[in-house]
């Protein structure tokens, strides 16, 4: 949650995981933290609840906390990096509110929200400010400073401890600091459907290193070829490859071909499902990234990232997990998937805070 505020990510990605289909746009977004939740509540399997489906996961009371703490993380990131909007986009699909191929951006309506008795929309510049409203939140608060806000996430989000992972290296003999850090992480792109991803090394399946899910669509092996974007930090699960002795540190020159070689991936619909590399409409693309981190020196300030490397795509260079004996259902590796595609509203932060408005009214939030 801290790596999210850390830098200041251009708003069109940060605030949803779409990208261009073919893009390598991958970078840490307002859904990875919010599709997690949906489906780690809601589960993945044959009794899967409300929350791992977009259509009625509000039924769910547990919805309403959940959209409360990401309208929170939108407010979040509006207090450190105000100028950082929305600009204007191509839609890349028809919804329920926009047409394929229309421009959307700061004026765009969010329907059917009205604003006044003459019945003028609401429109996506308007809701920046969520005061308007009549609330805010309690360690976000109207008053706070930006270096308020940072002290926050460094306190409440483990800035220092997960800092305090990462094995130090004085490198003042090449960059005049006292310390650097590595840290890792699985940068994902595929297709817009719900399901799991899951990370493993090698042939060990039983035993998950990470997981990102997705909330969404269900699968269709003829819908469009819509992508998402997510990152998985690995830093912890490298942290304990050292300590248990699997390899002997966490220099990315030991780090970078251990996971390369190692990494192992499989997917799984809601229903419990596996799902193939191939099966129709699903693309899939894996790197790993390094980022060579200098730690910041106070709470009230963000480290800096000095450089990344990337490796290259590893679907690309080796296959997935063999079809394995999932939990339930089958392998999905053809056309015969009977689920229908929904078409619903790109995700917004904008358009998730004119629905709590309605919920949370003149109340003081505290999450």
């Amino acid at each position: 949650m801290y790596n999210l505020f850390t830098n200041s990510i251009p708003f069109n990605i940060f605030g949803t995981a779409l990208r261009p289909a073919g893009s390598t746009a991958t970078s840490l977004n307002i859904e990875d933290p919010h599709d997690n939740v949906h489906v780690v509540v809601g589960g993945r399997n044959a009794n899967t609840g409300h929350m791992s489906f977009p259509a009625v996961a509000a039924f769910d009371p547990v919805f309403w906390l959940h959209h409360a703490f990401v309208d929170r993380l939108f407010t979040v990131q509006q207090k450190l990096y105000p100028g950082n909007q929305l600009v204007d986009q191509v839609q890349r699909s028809t919804t329920y509110m926009s047409q394929d191929s229309e421009t959307i951006g700061n004026e765009t309506p969010l329907y059917p929200f009205r604003k006044n008795s003459a019945g003028d929309f609401w429109k996506a510049g308007d809701v920046y400010d969520e005061t308007q409203f009549n609330y805010y939140y309690a360690d976000v608060r109207p008053q706070d400073s930006s270096n308020t806000i940072r002290s926050m996430l460094y306190n409440k989000y483990g800035g220092g401890s997960a800092a305090a992972r990462r094995r130090k290296r004085d490198v003042s003999s090449t960059n005049g600091t006292d310390a650097i850090e590595y840290q890792y992480s699985a940068a994902l792109l595929s297709g817009k459907f719900m399901h799991t991803t899951e990370l493993y090394l090698d042939n060990q399946t039983d035993n998950v290193i990470a997981s990102k899910s997705y909330a969404g669509m269900p699968y269709n092996p003829n819908a469009p070829n819509i992508t998402v974007a997510a990152t998985i930090d690995l830093s912890a699960v490298v942290d304990q490859l050292e300590a248990n002795g699997t390899i002997s540190s966490t220099d990315p020159d030991v780090v970078l071909p251990f996971l390369t070689a190692n990494l192992k991936w499989r997917h799984f619909l809601n229903n419990g499902s596996q799902i193939a590399d191939n099966a129709p409409a699903f693309y899939f693309e894996i790197q790993i990234h390094q980022s060579t981190i200098q730690p910041t020196t106070s709470s009230d300030s963000f480290p800096v990232t000095l450089n990344t490397t990337q490796v290259t795509d590893l679907a690309a260079s080796q296959s997935s997990a063999p079809a394995v004996a999932p939990k339930t259902g089958t392998v999905v590796n053809n056309n015969n998937d009977n689920n229908n595609s929904t078409n619903i509203p790109t995700k917004t932060p904008t358009l998730g805070r004119l629905i709590l408005a309605g919920v949370q009214g003149k109340r003081r939030v505290v999450l």
